[in-house]
């Protein structure tokens, strides 16, 4: 069996397909982790392995299957613009969440956003 996790029911929808045609031997199972884990204020380059552990732990546990199930755990990603300069990077204080273009991220505090994406990419290494 292969476990893909990815951040959320939008991810799974579109591409949970791909990895059921390309895995079609192989029966595949999802989990959500209801959000980007590597952005988390509480997540870092110590925990990131055990946060993702406890992840299919517990899903394991819900589905009553054992780690030897197991063929492959695949966990999906984004940036979310992670790696762009922090020039890049625009404070409107007028924006509640964040809005990406081609070029940029706007969000209303610059600060916040260098900081979550330094996270992010720490937690990805």
């Amino acid at each position: 069996m292969v476990l893909v996790i990815f951040e959320g029911i939008t991810d799974q929808d579109a591409l949970g397909q791909i990895f059921d045609e390309y895995f079609s031997t192989q029966n595949v199972r999802v989990a959500l982790t209801h959000g980007d884990i590597t952005a988390r204020d509480s997540i870092n380059p110590s925990n990131i392995r055990a946060t993702v552990g406890d992840i299919v732990r517990g899903f394991l546990k819900r589905s009553k299957l054992k780690a030897e199930d197991l063929a492959q755990i695949i966990q999906v990603v984004d940036t979310d613009g992670a790696y762009i300069p922090d020039s890049s990077i625009i404070e409107s204080t007028n924006l509640q969440r964040f809005r990406y273009t081609l070029s940029t991220i706007e969000g209303a505090d610059k600060s916040q956003i260098v900081k979550r994406n330094e996270r992010k990419q720490s937690n990805k290494n």
